[in-house]
């Protein structure tokens, strides 16, 4: 069954997504009818007010991140997640050092 709403039948993944704008961002996406997954260091004990699927990261550790996509992969075969919103941080792992190599 989907869920309803202007995102129904859609998926999100929002990384770093625990706590502030991330949150924010996972909650509205889920309360407008998106299946959404949650990646952070501290997903798993984070109060979400909309349902969210929590996969624990902590995006500094490459190990970690590779895993998290893994996990995220093994759940939607189907997508192809696109790495967005990376704003000017400088790149720390291995997925950022990637995702830059591609946009030059």
């Amino acid at each position: 069954m989907t869920k309803q709403g202007m995102l129904g039948g859609r998926v999100a993944l929002v990384t770093r997504g625990s706590r502030g704008v991330g949150k924010r961002i996972a909650e509205a996406l889920s309360e407008a009818g998106a299946t959404v997954y949650v990646s952070g260091r501290t997903v798993a004990e984070t109060d979400f007010a909309a349902e969210c699927i929590p996969i624990p990261c902590d995006h500094t550790d490459d190990a970690q991140v590779e895993s998290a996509f893994a996990e995220f992969n093994r759940s939607n075969p189907a997508l192809q997640p696109t790495p967005r919103g990376r704003g000017t941080m400088r790149p720390r792992g291995a997925a950022e050092r990637q995702a830059v190599r591609r946009t030059r």
